[in-house]
């Protein structure tokens, strides 16, 4: 039965007065504003690399070693003028013991040395300037295999004198000779690399209401397709897609393979075993060129040119992605603009058409014929990961070769990009669309997300770290 009412209130209508009855309607904007951007960091892995389908757990691939031989020796006494020295000594790094594996013959091991009588070894001198005038050639006489091998050697010069090395240095073959009517040398062979990563699982979910998944927004958002409606349901899918992606991405550039018992063991146990895979950086940090630079001068030329002496030496790529963190990126723009100083003038930098515009960046530069695109990282600026407080990854930098190398692959030749992202079949992407109430009952959708996936570098040697010492 409806309460009596007094009719009429005897005040002006002001919009104090209509509020109080919850009638007026605001205006809210249906566009969602991305305060942050794209939250997106994947992109880099599949940007310069490839992909390829893998059925192990576990994936392999070789590549071929150095097949010039290089030697690392001492010998603790000198020799006289032409003199020989007996008391060559290999290094353990110079020389390899072969564990010969068949299931025809027994185990053996083998020493390989590099080393062989008649080979001719270029010295650098004991004091002085070390110069081409200066080095000492020597003629290796006799070689003892064994641990450690030694070999006995004069100098082909008999005014040349042997000096002493108690540290094991460096001395490079230069070649061999031999005598009329000699025979052959020892056989000498090459090794070869092997390689091995493993696969991570990498999973998400989202889960939302029966309910909630009808109820409309203030505001339209967006699924990851770019479909636009204001249900949140679309927000919370295409938000825990954006954190998945970010997660793979991440995992492929800084996970490392787990070794740790502690944690392995316990997985095992509860029959759910783990792997993780070796990413990118360890990759590089563990095969590749490390550049350190001074926090002081910053990544100078001077820098560049080390590191790319270094990379020429390694068979580095003429064509390089630089992917830099956003101090170092910018510390490398200040120091190239210096080169432009006192009046140069860069013609690329400027267009006269309708206004004078100075570009105070450098995308692409070269230096000693090696080329660098150099682009900022989003992932290394990231505040909510490797740009937080603390985290030095703003100053560093990524050199990815930009080539592709031949590959020996179970036997077959093929040129293949200098990194991939391998992936376990039909599990790149998985995605599950669950409604739970069909389920077990619980009023909820679910929507399930995994991959399993992993890192693959090829010829680890040519890319290179930038961090600041």
């Amino acid at each position: 039965m409806a309460a009596f009412n007094y009719g009429g209130v005897g005040t002006d209508v002001k919009y104090n007065f209509v509020s109080a009855f919850d009638l007026h309607k605001p205006d809210v904007d249906k566009e969602l504003a991305l305060r942050y951007g794209s939250q997106s960091l994947s992109g880099l892995m599949y940007y310069v690399g490839n992909v390829k389908e893998t059925q192990g757990l576990e994936y392999i691939h070789h590549e071929e070693n150095w097949i010039m031989p290089k030697i690392k020796a001492t010998n603790s006494v000198g020799s006289g003028a032409g003199d020989a020295v007996t008391d060559f000594t290999l290094d353990t790094t110079s020389e390899t013991d072969i564990t010969q594996q068949s299931p025809y013959i027994a185990a053996a091991a083998e020493n390989v040395a590099p080393v062989r009588v008649n080979d001719i070894i270029l010295m650098k001198p004991g004091t002085g300037t070390v110069g081409v005038s200066t080095y000492i050639r020597v003629f290796v006489q006799a070689v003892s295999v064994g641990s450690p091998t030694t070999f006995t050697a004069a100098p082909l010069d008999p005014a040349d004198t042997i000096p002493v090395n108690t540290t094991a240095t460096e001395m490079i073959i230069i070649g061999n000779a031999h005598g009329e009517g000699s025979g052959q040398p020892a056989s000498l062979a090459s090794g070869t690399l092997k390689f091995t990563n493993q696969l991570s699982i990498i999973k998400e979910t989202m889960k939302v209401s029966g309910t909630e998944e009808n109820i409309k927004l203030y505001v339209d958002v967006e699924d990851e397709e770019g479909n636009k409606a204001p249900y949140f349901m679309l927000k919370g899918e295409k938000d825990t897609w954006t954190r998945f992606e970010n997660y793979k991405e991440l995992s492929l550039l800084l996970s490392e393979k787990i070794t740790n018992t502690t944690i392995t063991t316990p997985q095992a146990a509860s029959d759910t075993p783990i792997t993780t895979t070796e990413g990118l950086i360890p990759f590089i940090l563990s095969n590749g060129v490390t550049s350190n630079y001074s926090g002081i001068t910053g990544f100078t030329l001077a820098d560049h040119e080390t590191l790319i002496k270094e990379l020429d030496k390694q068979k580095g790529s003429k064509q390089n992605l630089f992917q830099c963190g956003i101090n170092l990126s910018g510390q490398i723009d200040r120091e190239l603009g210096d080169r432009f100083s006192a009046g140069a003038i860069s013609y690329g930098n400027f267009n006269f058409d309708e206004s004078k515009r100075v570009a105070l960046e450098f995308d692409t530069y070269s230096i000693m014929g090696y080329t660098f695109h150099k682009r900022t990282y989003d992932s290394f600026n990231s505040l909510q990961s490797l740009g937080a407080a603390g985290y030095s990854f703003p100053n560093d930098g990524l050199i990815l070769p930009m080539d592709n190398r031949t590959l020996i692959d179970n036997g077959t030749r093929m040129s293949v990009p200098s990194l991939r992202v391998r992936y376990m079949k039909d599990r790149e992407m998985k995605v599950s669309y669950n409604d739970m109430f069909d389920i077990d009952g619980t009023d909820k959708i679910e929507i399930r997300y995994l991959s399993q996936v992993g890192f693959e570098g090829t010829a680890g040697n040519r890319f290179a770290y930038v961090k600041q010492a």
